[in-house]
């Protein structure tokens, strides 16, 4: 993805600057000034965007069949209201109520994946605000206490300790997290089967990154591809 400009179109704030200085033109310098305030100003919201600091974080979707005999998972079966009487590994669910949802090793229906978001349920695909698929390594998290990260905004993280696959990437804003903080983003690294059993069944295998704080973050509205 393509870094972030410096400075936007016209905003309406500088086009109404301009009309309001016209009437009042009586030479050079107020045509100047004016045009300065139409080219020169940049966009609020990159204004705001631009050097804010948040805490960084990863979450995933785990896969059922990660959880095996032998690893140390808590393995009992158990099921959840909504779940229709299928019965899971208690550690598989207990990651799914943190992570979001779940991969199916065997599909219930047509559907692959189960979820929780306050209710159990099963689904087709990770889905975030407004029911759209998350995407790996682009989808991010916010807290729905967040001032300015909303949905549709590109975050971009940078820290010294970020993992190149999560470095120099533009992510957007489509899911919110109950136990989000209001100065942390959660990065969607995909499905992935947990690290171990205890804590662990909350970090995927595939990376070594679990979290940061104060991580430099620049954000803007619209499209960053």
């Amino acid at each position: 993805m393509n870094t972030m400009p410096l400075f936007r179109s016209i905003s309406l704030l500088s086009v109404a600057s301009f009309l309001a200085l016209l009437p009042l033109a009586g030479g050079v310098a107020w045509i100047i000034g004016a045009l300065f305030l139409i080219f020169a100003t940049p966009s609020p919201a990159m204004v705001a965007g631009e050097g804010a600091r948040a805490d960084c974080t990863v979450y995933y979707t785990p896969r059922e069949s990660g959880f095996a005999p032998g690893q140390g998972f808590d393995l009992r079966p158990e099921t959840r209201p909504g779940l229709e009487g299928e019965y899971y590994p208690a550690d598989f669910l207990r990651a799914v109520k943190v992570e979001g949802h779940g991969r199916l090793e065997q599909p219930h229906g047509t559907d692959q994946y189960i979820y929780f978001n306050g209710r159990w349920g099963y689904t087709d695909c990770p889905k975030g605000i407004g029911q759209q698929p998350l995407i790996p390594l682009q989808s991010c998290a916010v807290s729905v206490r967040s001032p300015n990260l909303k949905r549709g905004v590109w975050v971009q993280m940078a820290h010294a300790t970020l993992p190149a696959p999560l470095r120099n990437r533009w992510w957007k804003v489509s899911d919110v997290g109950g136990g989000v903080q209001s100065r942390q983003v959660d990065l969607y690294w995909g499905e992935d089967d947990p690290k171990g059993p205890g804590s662990k069944v909350y970090q995927p295998a595939g990376t070594t990154f679990t979290g940061v704080r104060d991580a430099q973050m620049n954000f803007q509205i619209g499209d960053a591809s």
